[in-house]
């Protein structure tokens, strides 16, 4: 890992020293297409959080485009697209300087132009894994799964070594630490999908300790080039709480676990995917994140995490909206002030919404005589939908305040991921909760209420 991150610094350096800070993509002979698009995740981070994505766009003029990205870091991901994504032309990375001609003649991708060839082989080790594309595993298929993504890891080595003639030593280097972590990648989130299922729990373990955990029990602490190495010290991390405990781990433990084992940029950006998905802070963590942002060298990493500990924090004055009931009333969260408030953000056709709302029944049961307020608020766009789901009750209860979203509310809360709660202190604050609180039928939820009734 040290050498590469020596062969990411050198190449970084001769990118900028040559002045070369823009990408050009030039396509050729698209046929039945008005327009391209080209998405950027800036930091390699997908997520939901605009600042981390950039899209460019393009009219498509005598079935040709010419899409330019200004100011651009050295192995950024990239997906272009038409009106429909185009697989192998997914998650590449590129590099300033770049300048790509596509030719989609015979629905072809023919690749030519400066830095080509980085370009070229992920386009066709894409093609590799999209001819071997594994099936979604059951627990009896656990051992075959993994011995296929070995196979599948060697057949793409093989094929990155017969196109690496035209590739620099940096960029063969980088794309075989991409390929060497995929089967990492994918086992730690096929099992932590399994993990976190109390009746599967024991065979996943029994694969794992056999199969993976020597494999994987390290985790590489240096420069992870891709967005899946992002997610896979999320699902490691993850796989191993369910293993080592049989439940599902805390945000804090989470976070606690990236600050005492990752530096830079890679602490940065992990704590930012994380906060993206799960932005309910609690104070330790909240202050944790503070003493570190003088040394968040990117402006927008440290930009957005000083959002989100200044604004979803607990003890942080919660968003005052104002937002329209089901029969067209305006509610104020300050219309509540000086009772316990929970809110429940949903959507009609969240699985995970329709899962809570028998729990959140018992909740609001256990406090119906008494001073806390429940509301629901829902970002449907249709509100005939929005009612008929209420009064079906499958995902909320009728009886409690219903109220509709505007474009506001759910980004002040930062909500990413449905369905998202939020306990109101009597003053108006947060106070954290964490998803494990809805378990065990709501019990540790009602005991964080009575806490602050």
């Amino acid at each position: 890992m040290k050498k590469l991150l020596g062969l990411l610094i050198l190449l970084c350096s001769q990118l900028f020293a040559n002045g070369q800070t823009a990408v050009h993509i030039h396509g050729i002979n698209i046929v039945g297409e008005d327009s391209a698009s080209v998405v950027i995740y800036k930091h390699n981070i997908d997520g939901f959080d605009k600042r981390l994505e950039r899209l460019e766009k393009c009219k498509i003029i005598n079935n040709q485009f010419d899409l330019v990205i200004d100011s651009i870091a050295p192995l950024t991901t990239v997906v272009l697209q038409f009106s429909w994504p185009i697989p192998t032309l997914r998650s590449i990375l590129i590099n300033p300087g770049d300048d790509i001609i596509i030719d989609f003649v015979n629905g072809q991708h023919h690749i030519t132009g400066r830095n080509a060839n980085f370009f070229s082989v992920q386009q066709k080790l894409e093609e590799v894994a999209i001819q071997n594309k594994l099936p979604h595993p059951k627990i009896n298929q656990f051992k075959d799964f993994i011995s296929a993504l070995e196979k599948l890891k060697d057949i793409k080595l093989r094929a990155l070594d017969s196109l690496s003639a035209g590739l620099s030593i940096q960029q063969y280097e980088i794309l075989k630490e991409v390929i060497d972590n995929e089967p990492k990648y994918q086992a730690a989130y096929t099992f932590q999908f399994y993990a976190g299922d109390s009746s599967k729990f024991s065979a996943v373990k029994n694969v794992y300790d056999s199969l993976l955990s020597k494999k994987m029990s390290k985790i590489d602490t240096g420069t992870f080039v891709s967005m899946d190495g992002i997610d896979f010290i999320k699902n490691q991390y993850l796989l191993e709480s369910c293993l080592d405990k049989g439940i599902r781990f805390t945000p804090e433990g989470f976070l606690g676990y990236v600050f005492k084992n990752f530096k830079g940029d890679l602490r940065d950006r992990l704590l930012v995917k994380w906060l993206i998905h799960h932005p309910d802070l609690s104070p330790s963590v909240t202050n944790k994140i503070k003493n570190i942002l003088p040394e968040v060298k990117s402006n927008d990493l440290r930009s957005i995490l000083l959002e989100y500990v200044d604004s979803v924090a607990e003890g942080i004055v919660a968003y005052d909206f104002s937002l329209t009931d089901v029969n067209g009333k305006q509610v104020n969260l300050s219309d509540f002030k000086g009772k316990p408030v929970v809110l429940d953000f949903w959507f009609t056709g969240c699985p995970g919404c329709r899962s809570l709302a028998p729990i959140m029944k018992r909740v609001e049961n256990t406090f119906k005589e008494q001073n806390v307020v429940f509301i629901c608020i829902s970002v449907d766009k249709n509100k005939d939908v929005w009612k008929k789901s209420i009064s079906t009750g499958n995902y909320v209860s009728p009886e409690i305040i219903n109220l509709i979203a505007d474009d506001i509310t759910p980004l002040k809360y930062k909500v990413a991921e449905y369905p998202t709660l939020f306990l109101i202190n009597k003053e108006g604050r947060l106070v954290n909760i964490n998803e494990d609180e809805t378990k065990e039928d709501g019990t540790v939820l009602i005991q964080r209420i009575n806490a602050v009734l």
